[in-house]
Parts: structure tokens; C-alpha cells; sequence
């Protein structure tokens, strides 16, 4: 398990379970299932040559013709991670795509992808100094190349960017934490592009470590970023009201428990998921005044069950992703829907022969397709990048 693609909570669950490297110590397989399962169909997705983990953890569709997927890629023989980006077409499916040029050696990983249009695209992750500081990292495709942009003026140090959301070419908003490379502290770090630069953006003072995993917008004075307080191990939510950025109230729900992903419709209908004391999947909503927990179902037989991304093709057309494991270890697909009344499961194919396969993200909007993305570790070791494809 490498970088922050990886769920937080899988790392201290496996930790808690003595269980770290033990996925891939032991000879078995997912449950069978198969290639296509209940619309979902499993779609080739290529990686560079000689690869031994790669992972596509963003994803953004941006006409029903073209998609974009982004994570990070190592070699066999590399000690460094180096971007990924895949883009998909009607005609080619997915292939491999150049992002910006970097130095030699530069250690930079995507995490997150947005859109407005297929001439603004927006990637964002971190990368790492000499010191192994983080920064974040911030590329950009205006439709001939991706261009690597500059995160913003006195972005604290130890900074990476989980999540992104746009609205227009002229407004575009990155999430995640900085950590504190003396202290190790986690603070929230929000920026915002306004057509000409990134720019800090002033977060609550919540006198606690905390960090955001995602971000939505309805529109400018509409904006929610979801994540966790981190020695707390309980959820956060905070709003953006087109002046300044406030925390809001959620229900208790206990310790280790987290949000990973958000979709926003409208400003009477958001939804956030993630997990709930670590084993149980956790859905939330917002009607305009207050946020409740909405029934979401669990996989049968197996141990936990978490959201890592969500997306909405419209109120009554809403899906959840992420992944179920028995006894903290060997990940299977999780989708979920809405239709406006109830969450289900959908069952979702696993990579043939894979011991362990997640679903980091996902992208629905009417009438496109519907992609979801992440990442197949294999019988033999090395990890691939992975994608389903829905009917």
C-alpha cells in the first residue's frame, strides 16, 4: 500500500490488525465475480512499461465522448513515484497521456481530477523535495497539453491537495492538509485559482489536527469540502458562503470514522459517504438546513465496508464507490446507488486473479458514461491501474 491513494483507515485497521503485508504474503483470490456484473463491465486501462504499482485515484468525464483519469506510476526499478494520466475516447478507450515534463528523479503524485469544459482540465496531488517535504502539485490540459501550474504563494509546507472542483476557467478550488514536517501536525489547507493563480484561502482555526479529503460546488457562494479530524478520528465538513469558510455541524457517528468523497447538486442536496467506526459504510445528506445519516447497505459476508468517492447524474441518480474486505485484508469492488429513495448494492466485477481490488472514484452525469477508477493488486505482486465501466 503506497501514497495517499491508499484509505487511511485500511493502514490503521491493517495496523490494528497486525495484518500490514499480509495481503501479499498469502495465496488467494477475491471472490469470483464476473467480468461484468450488473451493468458494470471491467475496461482495459494501459500503464507504462516495466510498472509495478500504479493507481488511478482521480477522475473526471468531460463530454460523452472523452474522459480523464489521474494517480501516480513506479517502476520496477525507480524509488520514486512518477505521474499517471490516462484519458479515455469512444475511440481508443484508455490510453496513456503525457503530463507535464518534470526533473529527473521528482518524486509527483495526482489524486484528484475536475473540469469544466475538454479545453480545462484540472489535476492535483503533491510532490516531494529532496527533504521528502511535501508540496502541492497542480497540472493543468488546455485541450493541446498538460501545463504544470504553480500551487499557491506561501502554501504551508508538508502541503497535499486530496481533492478539486471547478467551476469556470476563472474558478477552481483545491483541498487537502499540510503536515507539519516538525511536529507531524495536520492542518486544513484550502486554495483557490481565480484565471491567474492559485491563492490561499484562510481556514477555520479548529484547534485540533484536521484534514480535507474532497470538495464540491454548487456554485461560488456554494462550496463544501469533506474530510476528518484526524486525532479526533470523527468527520469534517465545512462551507464555503462566498465570504469565508465556516465548519457545520454533523451527526455524532463515533470515533474512526471519516468522509472521503462529496457531490453537490444543488444547495438543498448534497451528499457526503465515507466510513463509519472503521467497519461500516457511511452516507450522509444535506436538504439546505442540516446534514443526516441516510441508510447505505454493507457487503454481506465480509468484515467492513467504506465510500471512497461519490457522484451524482442527478438527485434520483446517484453513485457510491470504494471497496469491502474480510478480516481487514483482501479488497473487493463496492459500488452503490441512489434512485431517490434507497441505497443498494450493485454488484461490480474484481480484477481477474487479483488479490486485493478498490474503487478510488467515480464520475456520473446524465446521459455520459458512467466510469469508476482505482487500482487491482496482482497474484504475482505488482499493483495496476483498474476501471469499470457502467451501461
Amino acid at each position: 500500500m503506497v501514497g495517499f491513494s491508499v484509505p487511511e483507515w485500511v493502514v490503521h485497521m491493517l495496523r490494528r490488525a497486525g495484518l500490514v503485508g499480509f495481503v501479499a504474503a498469502v495465496a488467494i483470490c477475491l471472490p469470483a465475480v464476473p467480468a461484468t456484473a450488473a451493468g458494470w463491465t471491467q475496461v482495459p486501462t494501459p500503464e507504462p512499461a516495466g510498472s509495478d504499482y500504479s493507481t488511478l485515484p482521480g477522475l473526471v468525464t468531460v463530454s460523452p465522448a472523452e474522459s480523464w483519469a489521474v494517480g501516480f506510476t513506479r517502476s520496477a526499478t525507480a524509488t520514486v513515484f512518477r505521474p499517471l494520466i490516462e484519458r479515455w475516447t469512444t475511440a481508443q478507450g484508455w490510453r496513456l497521456a503525457t503530463p507535464a515534463a518534470l526533473p529527473a528523479g521528482t518524486d509527483a503524485r495526482f489524486a484528484a481530477a475536475a473540469a469544466t469544459a475538454p479545453t480545462d482540465v484540472w489535476a492535483v496531488g503533491q510532490t516531494f523535495d529532496s527533504a521528502f517535504t511535501s508540496h502541492g502539485f497542480i497540472q493543468h490540459w488546455n485541450g493541446s497539453s498538460w501545463q504544470r501550474v504553480a500551487p499557491a504563494a506561501g502554501e504551508p509546507a508538508g502541503t497535499a491537495l486530496l481533492g478539486v472542483a471547478a467551476l469556470s476557467a476563472s474558478n477552481a478550488w483545491a483541498v487537502g492538509f499540510a503536515r507539519d514536517p516538525a511536529t507531524f501536525d495536520e492542518a486544513t489547507v484550502v486554495e483557490h485559482w481565480d484565471g491567474v493563480a492559485w491563492r490561499l484561502v484562510p481556514t477555520p482555526d479548529l484547534g485540533t489536527t484536521a484534514r480535507f479529503s474532497a470538495v464540491a460546488a454548487v456554485s461560488a457562494t456554494d462550496i463544501w469540502a469533506v474530510g476528518r479530524l484526524v486525532d479526533a478520528e470523527v468527520p469534517l465538513v465545512e462551507h464555503w458562503d462566498g465570504a469565508r469558510w465556516s465548519r457545520t455541524a454533523t451527526p455524532a457517528v463515533g470515533r474512526d470514522s471519516l468522509f472521503s468523497g462529496v457531490t453537490a447538486i444543488s444547495s438543498t442536496d448534497v451528499w457526503v459517504v465515507g466510513t463509519q467506526r472503521v467497519t461500516r459504510t457511511l452516507v450522509e445528506h444535506w436538504d439546505g438546513t442540516a446534514w443526516t445519516v441516510v441508510a447505505s447497505p454493507n457487503v454481506p459476508n465480509q468484515t467492513h465496508s467504506a465510500l471512497m468517492a461519490v457522484s451524482a447524474a442527478s438527485s434520483a441518480d446517484i453513485w457510491a464507490v470504494g471497496l469491502s474486505l474480510m478480516n481487514a485484508a483482501f479488497a473487493s469492488t463496492l459500488t452503490e446507488h441512489w434512485d431517490g429513495t434507497a441505497w443498494t448494492i450493485v454488484p461490480s466485477p474484481n480484477a481477474p486473479a487479483s488479490f486485493s481490488t478498490r474503487l478510488l472514484a467515480v464520475h456520473a452525469h446524465p446521459g455520459w458514461p458512467l466510469f469508476g477508477t482505482g487500482d487491482a493488486q496482482s497474484q504475482t505482486g505488482p499493483t495496476h491501474p483498474f476501471a469499470l465501466r457502467s451501461s
